[in-house]
């Protein structure tokens, strides 16, 4: 199964991850945000992974570093699994752009618009 990604709402975009997740995965799925990003117009975006069918991931993270745009002003992720963890706090690290992990959708929308709001007031 392919990695999907749907628009939420403009600059919200939802991506659930599948199995077993490759890098050329990655890079499919990143293409895949950036048109549905240009369709929308926007300046910045926000996107939440859905991780909770995932066993399997690359460990290169300098390469899984590179696939996050400077537009996206956040991450939120759910599911988690505990083998990702470790992973996500190094490419964190990394790329200084933060991955916040939530417990619920709910609360990941939640937070993903609050964010987003506060965007738009920093970008006029």
């Amino acid at each position: 199964m392919p990695v999907a990604v749907e628009r939420i709402e403009p600059c919200i975009y939802l991506v659930k991850l599948p199995e077993t997740l490759l890098l050329e995965d990655i890079y499919v799925m990143s293409d895949h945000l950036r048109v549905l990003i240009n369709e929308d117009q926007a300046k910045f975006h926000v996107v939440i992974s859905d991780l909770a069918k995932l066993k399997k991931l690359p460990f290169d993270l300098q390469a899984m570093s590179k696939t996050i745009p400077p537009d996206r002003v956040g991450s939120f992720v759910l599911h988690l699994p505990p083998i990702a963890r470790l992973l996500l706090q190094m490419v964190t690290r990394m790329t200084g752009h933060p991955i916040v992990m939530c417990d619920s959708y709910e609360s990941a929308l939640t937070q993903a618009r609050a964010l987003i709001e506060r965007q738009k007031g920093v970008v006029t």
